[in-house]
């Protein structure tokens, strides 16, 4: 039955509604809708911030897997937690870019950052992202205290530098054999407390583990096994650093850099992991795997333990949980885009109008998905623009590209895919052309299987966001917010302005204070 109330449909004659009678009938009616909305919190900054990125972990990730949840994790940060399911990554959806855009609450036109690798014409290379990449500063950096500290756990020291650029302690990354190092300690000079951390996580320990699933009895099948091969010693590494187990190592040194640095006693501190074991996992999977719901699951148990020590050391706390990027299915065999189905045919599209019938001209000089660099040198200026527009119309005739932009501003739609594409711009990164391939296309990446991240559509933006703490209030907020309005929401809890080039706004909802 629903839970509102059905009024009374029979018309009443007109002398029978008194003045006091349609007082109370309106009234009722207010009643039968009313929505409760949560006090106001106090913005408090509590001495203690801990922010979880998983590098893909698309929203349904928590719907789907709810009812497996167990009381003191996810279950337990959505019921406490202003959760907002609806978090977009409006442009290119890379890890890279995703971190970017989180700590600076800008996109990829003002920071720079537009894919986790992209082509330098002037190296003719793949250029990784770094975090001197960075246009912009990010919420991290413009901390006014010094005593405040700021700490990272991420796969790669790229990827904890692109939180905050220019840290030489602090940051944790993972190395090949399982364990982790610090920027800025020389080799053996590790703190002591992390060399036993590490000693407790050895790779080693971990050969032939099988993978059971969340739950399961010892002796059940396993997902999989972490098979050790010494003539393949990496793939080992990889299957392991794909596993629920390279996750709950990160959590645990999340738990382990409070606890030692005894950060938030203090002073005002924050750790951030970039959890990357999902992400690494989800590219081999895609979204929808039996392997994916339990690493869901794994993470959810990390959750909890994390909950429960934080909220034994006394010491109040906030807490962050958000993702990079999402993830599409895995998709069939058609699905799967080389990058000779785009490059072949662009490269003829601009030869028969630029070439005028020479041989040895070459147009196209890289195509690093989703960008199209063409050789400007065998072309003139004025050629530039036309040439953009043939070369997109030419991978959109492959029927493989849904749709493309050009780096000075054209495009066949006008359309929120539009914006989007346009914040994924940054001159001498991006390339020539930014192609969209079809809803569900994904790159070619071998062995006919894993997919790509990077696209504009939803399943790779949409994240779940949820902030528990003392300034936040709990309800759930189904309005879509973005990953740029990340970054002011903590500064306004900190105290502090917005990053410099921050485009995003003050979730003032989260507080409690309705939506401006």
């Amino acid at each position: 039955m629903s839970p509102i109330k059905t009024l009374n449909r029979a018309r009443p004659e007109a002398g029978d509604v008194s003045r006091r009678k349609l007082v109370k009938s309106l009234a009722a009616v207010a009643a039968a809708f009313y929505i409760p909305v949560p006090a106001r919190a106090a913005i408090v900054r509590p001495k203690l911030t801990v922010v979880l990125i998983a590098e893909q972990f698309r929203s349904d990730y928590l719907f789907r897997n709810f009812n497996a949840f167990n009381a003191g994790g996810f279950r337990r940060l959505i019921e406490e937690s202003a959760f907002f399911p609806d978090c977009r990554l409006l442009s290119t959806t890379f890890t890279s870019t995703g971190l970017a855009t989180i700590a600076t609450g800008c996109y990829p036109s003002l920071h720079g950052i537009v894919a986790n690798r992209w082509y330098e014409s002037a190296g003719n290379r793949l250029k990784a992202a770094e975090p001197f990449d960075l246009a912009v500063t990010t919420l991290f950096q413009q901390e006014p205290e010094p005593a405040n500290r700021f700490f990272a756990v991420a796969a790669t020291e790229s990827k904890a530098g692109l939180l905050k650029p220019g840290a030489v302690s602090g940051q944790f990354f993972r190395k090949p054999d399982n364990t982790f190092a610090t920027l800025g300690a020389a080799v053996g000079k590790e703190p002591e407390w992390l060399t036993v951390f590490n000693q407790a996580h050895l790779a080693g320990k971990f050969r032939d583990q099988p993978w059971l699933p969340r739950g399961a009895p010892p002796g059940s099948f396993p997902l999989r096994s972490l098979k050790y091969d010494a003539a393949k010693p990496e793939n080992f590494q990889a299957l392991l650093a794909s596993s629920p187990f390279a996750q709950s190592a990160q959590m645990q040194l999340v738990r382990e850099v409070v606890h030692a640095e005894n950060l938030g006693l203090n002073s005002f501190d924050t750790v951030v992991a970039v959890l990357d074991s999902i992400g690494k996992l989800g590219s081999e999977t895609g979204a929808v795997s039996p392997l994916i719901d339990d690493e869901v699951l794994s993470l959810d148990a990390d959750l909890a333990a994390l909950l429960e020590w934080l909220d034994a050391r006394g010491q109040p706390y906030q807490i962050v949980f958000t993702a990079a990027h999402g993830a599409p299915v895995e998709p069939p065999t058609t699905y799967r885009v080389s990058p000779d189905e785009i490059v072949e045919p662009v490269e003829r599209a601009l030869s028969a109008e630029f070439a005028k019938g020479k041989t040895g001209f070459h147009f196209v000089e890289a195509y690093v998905y989703p960008f199209l660099y063409l050789r400007h040198d065998h072309l003139t200026p004025s050629d530039l623009p036309r040439a953009r527009q043939i070369a997109g119309n030419a991978a959109l005739a492959t029927r493989h590209v849904s749709t493309f932009i050009t780096s000075d501003g054209y495009s066949p739609q006008f359309s929120e895919w539009n914006t989007r594409a346009r914040n994924s711009l940054y001159r001498g990164r991006s390339g020539d052309v930014l192609l969209a391939y079809r809803p569900g296309f994904v790159e070619f990446v071998g062995a006919d299987r894993g997919v790509s991240y990077g696209s504009l559509w939803n399943y790779d933006a949409q994240v779940p966001l949820l902030f528990k703490g003392p300034s936040f209030v709990a309800g759930r907020f189904d309005h879509m917010v973005e990953m740029t309005d990340i970054a002011p929401t903590l500064a306004a809890v900190a105290g502090m302005p917005a990053p410099a080039a921050a485009t995003g706004r003050v979730l003032s909802e989260a507080f409690g204070e309705g939506v401006s």
